[in-house]
């Protein structure tokens, strides 16, 4: 067995591709990650605050509810950015140990022997047949 014919094995078998993107695995979690990290103050954001007023009286004003919805799509935007992220690095592993089960199976197949003797119905190649 040498690399040669692993390699021949694995282009044959389209796996060559799939260690490719095996390789490639790590460079793109960092993207993923990147990706979440920016979104994750969109999901921890502040909630409006009401104030109060300058003055002897301090009147007290409530947040605008349309502040208080803005804050829930932007939250829950967050988390669905987060989510697909999640999915994302799910999809790597699986592409990652898709690229290890190719590097595998290419090895096998460099394993087996190439040539393999003749199938008998009898029994082994050679042996006398008592029915003929």
């Amino acid at each position: 067995m040498n690399e040669e014919e692993i390699l021949a094995q694995l282009m044959a078998s389209g796996g060559l591709q799939k260690l490719i993107d095996a390789g490639l695995v790590p460079e793109r979690e960092k993207v993923v990650e990147a990706q979440q990290q920016r979104f994750e103050p969109w999901m921890q954001g502040q909630q409006p605050q009401g104030m109060r007023g300058v003055g002897p009286y301090g009147t007290y004003v409530a947040a605008n509810p349309l502040e208080h919805l803005a804050a829930a799509f932007r939250q829950g935007a967050g988390m669905g950015q987060i989510g697909q992220g999640n999915q994302a690095l799910a999809n790597l592993i699986n592409q990652q140990g898709a690229g290890r089960y190719a590097w595998m199976k290419g090895i096998a197949g460099a394993l087996q022997p190439q040539h393999t003797p003749p199938y008998a119905p009898g029994g082994m190649a050679g042996d006398i047949d008592p029915n003929t």
